[in-house]
């Protein structure tokens, strides 16, 4: 199978998902990444276990592992991951405390 083929077949199968913005910001001493997209919303039935390990919805092959790995990450490090959904997209906010400076 020639590999245009291949990509054709793949993207096919992909449901488009734009991540509408990407946003970083360095906020009362925490660095703030938010990132928006333009896909439906999180469902209502998963929102409340969303960050939990092989939580997922929609997706054929995932493993619900993702966000979990990102809560992880962001606990480690004494920060937060949170998300607000609606019917035309999510927001999900990365904080990471910085480290005051020395001086």
């Amino acid at each position: 199978m020639p590999a245009s083929s291949i990509a054709f077949d793949a993207a096919s199968r992909v449901s488009l998902l734009l991540i509408a913005t990407v946003e970083v910001a360095v906020i009362l001493g925490a660095l703030v990444v938010s990132f928006s997209d333009t896909g439906p919303g999180i469902p209502k039935e998963i929102e409340h276990r969303l960050f939990q390990s092989f939580v997922t919805s929609g997706k054929r092959g995932g493993t619900g592992l993702g966000l979990a790995i990102v809560k992880k990450i962001a606990d480690e490090h004494d920060g937060t991951i949170t998300v607000q959904s609606t019917a035309r997209g999510a927001t999900f906010k990365l904080r990471i405390p910085q480290p005051k400076p020395r001086g």
